[in-house]
């Protein structure tokens, strides 16, 4: 969730008009909210506070998981299928 944030807040992935312009985004994308307390340990302690649905940050959390493994596996993917194969 730090890192769709983080992603978020600095520009990196720029999100098409038609994504912004959907009333559910706003709410879904603020109802996390990042707190941090001290623990019974005095150990500092940060965590997610879920206000609402958010579902579509959730989403965009998933999405970046995905990603990041599949940027990572995509050189070692084989080949499965060409042009003019049916059902592609």
């Amino acid at each position: 969730m730090d890192r769709v944030f983080a992603d978020i807040m600095d520009g990196e992935h720029p999100w098409a008009i038609g994504v912004i312009q959907e009333p559910e985004l706003l709410p879904h994308m603020q109802a996390p909210v990042r707190i941090t307390l001290k623990n019974a340990h005095g150990e500092t302690v940060t965590t997610w506070n879920h206000t609402g649905p958010d579902h579509l940050y959730h989403a965009a959390v998933y999405d970046t998981m995905v990603f990041e493994i599949w940027k990572s596996k995509a050189k070692a993917l084989p080949v499965v299928a060409g042009r003019g194969v049916k059902g592609w």
